[in-house]
Parts: structure tokens; sequence; C-alpha cells
């Protein structure tokens, strides 16, 4: 039950995450020099990457790793975003909600009967 409870946390504080990077996406995009929007994109990418890899959710944690390591490429060399690197982060942030749900799917299957 522990467990089941880290992971429905884990779930929930992903949620609002991918709000935020989205809220965040979405200013970048009108301002693609303001790097406060891209960090936010960031620390929230690099929290779900924390969390999944303590709960061992690899997938999760495989992708946002990547994509942090992205985002970090352009925030220390300060770099403008260019269109591209929002469509990945976009792109990035639906596969994200689609690993999320179907690993949230997965779960409630193991502790009872799916058809």
């Amino acid at each position: 039950s522990e467990d089941a409870e880290l992971l429905e946390s884990f779930f929930t504080e992903s949620d609002d995450h991918l709000q935020n990077i989205e809220s965040s996406i979405l200013e970048l995009e009108n301002n693609p020099s303001h790097f406060e929007h891209l960090n936010v994109i960031f620390r929230s990418f690099h929290t779900i990457k924390g969390i999944s890899g303590f709960l061992n959710l690899n997938d999760i944690n495989f992708l946002a790793h990547q994509t942090e390591s992205l985002l970090e490429y352009f925030l220390k060399q300060k770099l403008e975003v260019p269109p591209r690197l929002i469509e990945i982060i976009l792109e990035h942030t639906d596969l994200m909600k689609i690993l999320i749900q179907e690993t949230r799917k997965r779960i409630k299957c193991e502790k009872s009967v799916c058809v």
C-alpha cells in the first residue's frame, strides 16, 4: 500500500509538471530567449526523471533523462530556443503523458482483473 501511495503521488505530481511544461512552452514560443521558461521545463523533466528512477519506471525515466539532457545543452550554452526544439519538447511531453497514462493503467491492472 505504501508503494501504491508513492506511485499515485508520482502520477499526480507528474500531471502537474506536465501542465507546467505546457504553459512554459507557450511562453517560450512567444519569447524564445527567455531562459526562465526553459528552466521551468528543465526542472520539471528533472523532477520526473528523479522520481521515476527511484520508482524503477524505466521508460519514463529514460525519456525524461533524454529530454533533460537536450534542455540542459541549451541552458548551458544560453542559446535561443529554435522552433524545432519547441516541437521536440511538445512531442516528448505528449509521449510522457502516454507513458504515464499507460503505466498507471498497467499498475491498476496488476492489482485487479482487467478486461
